[in-house]
């Protein structure tokens, strides 16, 4: 392409897309042409085989530009299943589907999977050291201090069910505006942040500028989390005070134990084939060297702060592979039946080991 479409030689990004209506054709239903629903999901992930390593369309876009933006527009020949292109669908404009390739190169998310561990903490995940700084927010009288690198954790203040912590951070749920916004929006409010005056002191400060501290790919993985993966939790959970399931997790228990102990499937990683058992046993009762539960088995972590082991199960505990180890989260895997069959695990499912984890012990003791 050339002129005001035109493809950067240097850089590979395409010029003058408008991101906005790159993202919402990216998102729309598969009906009129969307890329999300069965095929690249809202990460942006390539349809791969068992046991090959997950691949990104943000980084095919930007290696090889041209190669993709000719498939979106006319699709990919039927090899293991045909991706339509725009013109399939009648939309012969080459605008819309620059404006598609330049929200794929820039804004898609990336791996908002790594987001919900850079939410539960940003410093373990980046391998990053926490700011020397004090936190604004929690300099004030109604909040009780938070130490040291746990003052900057995003889930210390809004919570694993994202509704916010008692006397700290805002429910993001029900911030209206919050889904309102744009993924480079909220990346802009990550990554700069914004003033707020304190209402005890009367200072101007700027908050949540994450920044000088996380790179890019960080920011978009968190920005990818915050769009799409962080989803209303109460729709697992029974929250009863006055039984003693308070916090039982709502699942199907026969699929969380088969989960758990990788039966008659093989759950992969990339080459990793995974169950809970060969880190935690079968009967749950071991927890790697590191934790901070007080009780060393799974039963009772599942139960001491039911949302936090969902959160987790979903996105994995934070780390660096490769230097340290890191249970992945369920939602990054894929169970590879013996009849060649592929099912990409969903939130339902680790809603089904929480259920399995909190009844591996005599019900009724909690703590």
């Amino acid at each position: 392409f050339s002129g005001i479409f035109a493809i950067d030689a240097t850089t590979g990004l395409v010029k003058n897309a408008n991101q906005s209506y790159g993202q919402q054709s990216y998102s729309a239903p598969f009906e009129v042409g969307g890329c999300t629903e069965g095929c690249h999901n809202t990460d942006g992930r390539v349809p791969s085989l068992p046991g090959t390593t997950t691949k990104y369309l943000r980084d095919i876009a930007r290696k090889r530009s041209q190669e993709t933006l000719h498939k979106i527009r006319f699709g990919l020949p039927d090899l293991a299943g045909k991706m339509y292109g725009l013109t399939d669908y009648g939309y012969f404009m080459p605008e819309a589907a620059t404006d598609i390739l330049g929200y794929v190169q820039n804004g898609l998310n990336r791996n908002g999977i790594r987001g919900g561990r850079l939410y539960d903490n940003w410093m373990l995940e980046a391998a990053k050291a926490a700011p020397t700084k004090a936190n604004p927010l929690l300099d004030l009288p109604q909040r009780p201090p938070l130490s040291g690198s746990d003052a900057w954790k995003c889930s210390a203040c809004h919570g694993f069910d994202y509704r916010g912590a008692p006397n700290y951070g805002n429910n993001l749920l029900e911030l209206k505006s919050i889904r309102t916004w744009t993924d480079s929006y909220i990346y802009d409010f990550l990554k700069n942040g914004r003033l707020f005056i304190d209402p005890v002191k009367h200072q101007q400060t700027v908050i949540h500028d994450f920044g000088p501290f996380l790179d890019d790919t960080d920011l978009w993985d968190m920005t990818a989390f915050i769009s799409v993966q962080m989803i209303e939790t109460r729709r697992y959970f029974s929250f009863t005070a006055a039984t003693a399931n308070a916090g039982a997790a709502i699942g199907k228990t026969d699929n969380g134990q088969s989960l758990y102990n990788g039966a008659n499937n093989s759950v992969k990683l990339g080459q990793l084939v995974s169950s809970c058992t060969y880190c935690h046993g079968a009967d749950g009762k071991f927890i790697p060297a590191g934790s901070k539960a007080t009780k060393m088995d799974i039963f009772h972590v599942a139960w001491d702060d039911p949302r936090r082991f969902f959160h987790r199960v979903r996105f994995g505990m934070p780390g660096v592979f490769g230097t340290s180890p890191r249970m992945p989260g369920l939602l990054e895997l894929d169970i590879n039946y013996s009849n060649g069959a592929v099912k990409r695990l969903e939130h339902t499912d680790a809603a089904d080991i929480t259920a399995y984890a909190q009844k591996m012990m005599t019900p009724g003791l909690i703590r």
